[in-house]
């Protein structure tokens, strides 16, 4: 068993899920900005005018792009270019929000803030970091103490455990799996 103690979660925003709409020029960035603040659909108007046809395809969804179209999930600021990630980053920015004109080297951004939240934790990572945490607490509560290593406890460790083996409550279920195996 891993018994550990949060000592710190951070609530900051660090991943962003958004649809974007790339044009040429200011000018049509701010059409689509003044259509989109009038009540248009941002995928709708997306799939119209945007420059980026792989995102237009999928309603400004730029991450099904980077997906192969098999998910939808959000970008860490990481993944983002200054400019853009300081405008979805900032404090004030809400679900929903349009956020745009924003200048990039391929043309004028308006983009909608789908959700905001926090990355999903890397598996690797947390796997790395559980192992160095038991094996410094390990260390630490064994240092200067005679501690001996030991196998013994698997060999009381059934290999094929019922319900019952984990709880006597559960002996009913026990009899299921053995009638459904009969049948």
């Amino acid at each position: 068993y891993h018994i550990l103690q949060v000592t710190e979660e951070t609530t900051e925003v660090d991943a962003v899920h958004l649809r974007h709409v790339l044009l040429a020029t200011s000018e049509e960035a701010q059409t689509v900005l003044s259509r989109l603040q009038a009540g248009e659909d941002f995928a709708a108007v997306a799939r119209e005018v945007s420059r980026d046809l792989s995102a237009a395809g999928s309603g400004g969804d730029s991450l099904m792009i980077a997906s192969n179209g098999q998910a939808r999930g959000a970008y860490t600021v990481e993944q983002m270019v200054v400019p853009i990630a300081d405008a979805v980053f900032a404090a004030d920015v809400n679900e929903g929000d349009i956020i745009g004109p924003l200048e990039t080297e391929f043309g004028f951004l308006v983009i909608q803030i789908e959700s905001l939240g926090l990355r999903e934790p890397n598996p690797e990572r947390l796997q790395l970091f559980l192992d160095d945490f038991m094996q410094r607490w390990e260390a630490a509560e064994t240092r200067g103490t005679s501690v001996q290593r030991s196998e013994a406890w698997q060999s009381f460790v059934p290999s094929d455990p019922l319900p019952s083996d984990v709880d006597e409550q559960l002996a009913t279920v026990d009899t299921l799996i053995a009638e459904a195996a009969a049948s």
